[in-house]
């Protein structure tokens, strides 16, 4: 897999409505920072997302990693959830089942009992900054959807899985959101899904994780790019991730009280896993690489492993390094990453 292109080399030209006007945008591997070659405004952004709006330019300054260049709703109308409803006008889901480009906010605090997935479409921004946003009942579908960001939110006590990032999905950024106790997974990125930025979390009290990449012999998934870093997985017992074909960065990562595994890599997947903590409990096995038909390898870099949990790589030497796609900035694994990954991840309401 290391001869493989990553998404350094996707170019993506698409139209944006800039506070009132069309301007256009490019995704293009050559402008680093932001991919956003012309999108700015002065104006004010109460009813449409320019780039020059405060609270556009806020949340896309923190992307990072193979996400990076989501555009999420920039460009598009402001839309304002203003009820708790399902369905219907001024409901979330109302939102994100739209073909259009949205910029999602909150009118006041929400808690939404799903009665089944919500499909998300294409160029939406959940911006739950501010508010306390609660999703339950079911979860988000982003089923070939591309240029989506879910930041701020909680989903917990579902059906399936809390976010299923599936189908050939691109461009997709999770971010400071709070994930529990779902039936199967809280996060999947499978099918051919990439350019995936999975950040500042809490992933907790559940069994497995999050999934990328299936076996072989589902489907093909050595294209995905996905990058992990700065969440906490909290008794979360397996999955954490489960990588299979994929090429991983997990950085900065903080792991408390497996019970099976952190994390497992197979079916010649790839994990640079760099700078984070790993503290056990009962459970010291961190990694695993034998979970189906074909090997996986892991490079460890400047882990910290505590309580007996067990160091561990495999072929460190066929995984490639990180910043050969992206520029980035790795802490320091400790105590003192472990307490601010602790204290700032989730919704910032």
């Amino acid at each position: 897999m290391n001869s493989k292109a990553g998404p350094s080399a996707i170019a993506l030209a698409i139209l944006l409505t800039a506070c009132g006007g069309e301007i256009e945008v490019e995704v293009d591997p050559a402008l680093g920072g932001d991919g956003l070659r012309q999108a700015s405004s002065t104006q004010g952004c109460s009813t449409t997302a320019g780039t020059g709006c405060a609270v556009v330019q806020s949340l896309l300054a923190e992307r990072s990693g193979f996400g990076r260049r989501t555009v999420g709703g920039v460009g598009g109308r402001v839309y304002w959830v203003t009820n708790s409803n399902d369905s219907g006008p001024g409901s979330l889901r109302a939102a994100l089942e739209s073909s259009e480009k949205l910029w999602i906010r909150f009118a006041r605090n929400v808690s939404i009992k799903l009665r089944d997935r919500i499909r998300v479409r294409s160029h939406k921004t959940v911006d739950g900054r501010g508010r306390s946003v609660a999703l339950s009942g079911d979860g988000l579908l982003l089923l070939g959807a591309r240029h989506v960001i879910v930041s701020d939110i909680t989903l917990r006590d579902g059906k399936v899985d809390a976010i299923g990032i599936k189908g050939g999905a691109s461009h997709i950024w999770v971010h400071h959101c709070d994930l529990s106790n779902y039936e199967d997974g809280l996060i999947d990125i499978t099918r051919d899904s990439s350019a995936v930025t999975v950040s500042w979390n809490r992933l907790h009290d559940h069994d497995k994780g999050m999934v990328i990449g299936l076996q072989r012999e589902h489907c093909d998934d050595s294209h995905q790019f996905v990058t992990v870093h700065h969440n906490l997985f909290d008794r979360v017992r397996q999955r954490a991730p489960r990588v299979a074909q994929s090429w991983v960065h997990h950085y900065n990562n903080v792991h408390l009280a497996w019970s099976i595994y952190a994390v497992s890599v197979s079916e010649l997947g790839e994990v640079y896993a760099e700078q984070n903590y790993f503290e056990a409990a009962g459970q010291k096995t961190t990694f695993r690489f034998d979970l189906d038909s074909g090997e996986g390898y892991l490079r460890s870099v400047g882990n910290v492993f505590r309580n007996g949990a067990r160091p561990d790589d495999n072929s460190p030497g066929k995984v490639g390094e990180p910043s050969r796609y992206y520029s980035y900035r790795a802490d320091r694994a400790g105590s003192a990453l472990r307490d601010r990954v602790r204290a700032k991840v989730g919704p910032r309401s």
